[in-house]
């Protein structure tokens, strides 16, 4: 993972080519605040990428969540390992530029993004 030598200063966060041609990816593009809550909910930087290129992907509160679990963790545990199994529950949360915002671990994310954009359409059709 690249270092930043500010919170303001950015990779670019596009693909170079596919996960599949074995060509790098640059990395995801990080903000402080990613940092600081990676660190701190142990999701290791070079696996908040990972997580944000393979996670399954939910569309909530106009940011894109990425979660990695069960199914995420069977289908990459040949080529991670144990590692695939730590990051069960992990979630990555991306702006609509791509930034990483932040990460948490919830095993019930999915569930929970769901019935927060059911909500959101409800509160959106109350409103007309």
């Amino acid at each position: 993972m690249m270092q930043h030598a500010s919170a303001t200063t950015r990779t670019s966060g596009t693909i170079v080519a596919g996960p599949d041609t074995g060509a790098r990816r640059e990395p995801a593009l990080l903000t402080r605040h990613a940092r600081q809550r990676a660190g701190e909910r142990r999701v290791p930087l070079d696996m908040v990428d990972l997580i944000a290129q393979h996670g399954r992907k939910l569309h909530a509160a106009g940011a894109v969540h990425c979660f990695w679990g069960r199914r995420e963790a069977a289908q990459y545990r040949g080529r991670l390992g144990p590692a695939s199994d730590y990051l069960n529950g992990a979630v990555v949360v991306l702006s609509a530029d791509g930034a990483v915002i932040t990460t948490y671990r919830n095993k019930a994310a999915v569930k929970h993004l769901r019935r927060k954009g059911e909500r959101a359409a409800h509160t959106a059709a109350a409103r007309r």
